[in-house]
């Protein structure tokens, strides 16, 4: 047996994309897992909530010093990248 690695980045510091198993409570037993969403300047992370299928589910935040605790388990690729626009209603 053999399995192909692919080029995974370094976590040295928690980036947007990353994936965290959610630690305790319901969302541990169920399989949900938490996507990294953006880091603020007051030092905040927010986290999309995802289950197991990759369906969002809730939405979350903790301190940076938290996530920084934790080990990502997996890597969103591109959303970072993300760019939207907010425009005015008619």
């Amino acid at each position: 047996m053999r399995i192909n690695v692919t080029e995974l980045p370094t976590f040295a510091q928690p980036v947007v994309g990353n994936v965290y198993a959610c630690g305790g409570g319901y969302g541990r037993k169920a399989g949900h897992a938490m996507v990294l969403l953006a880091i603020t300047a007051k030092q905040s992370a927010l986290l999309l909530v995802i289950d197991k299928d990759g369906e969002p589910v809730g939405v979350t935040s903790y301190g940076l010093h938290a996530i920084e605790e934790r080990a990502p388990i997996a890597f969103v690729r591109g959303l970072d990248q993300i760019d939207l626009t907010m425009e005015p209603l008619p």
